[in-house]
């Protein structure tokens, strides 16, 4: 992947999370759409975060990790990465 595709990966998951902070997407959706692009940028700092909360809304039931209880993360999380690309 070339530099100007990574740049363009990036972008891309700074709407997704200007979406999910406006209420245009559902939190949990924009975050498995920001940890696959996390997960093909090969992890970066940045969007580390959603390839974890991504992971964790599925099949976390059992010890207490649900999807509606990790938007909280997921917002806090957007809210990081807007506001360091202002």
């Amino acid at each position: 992947m070339d530099e100007t595709e990574k740049i363009e990966m990036l972008a891309d998951a700074l709407k997704i999370a200007k979406k999910i902070l406006a209420g245009d997407i559902d939190p949990n959706i924009g975050c498995a759409k920001l940890g696959e692009i996390n997960r093909d940028l090969d992890w970066p700092t940045e969007l580390a975060a959603f390839g974890l909360l991504a992971h964790e809304q599925h099949d976390h039931e059992n010890i207490g990790i649900t999807a509606e209880n990790c938007i909280p993360e997921i917002i806090d999380e957007c809210t990081k990465l807007v506001s360091s690309h202002s």
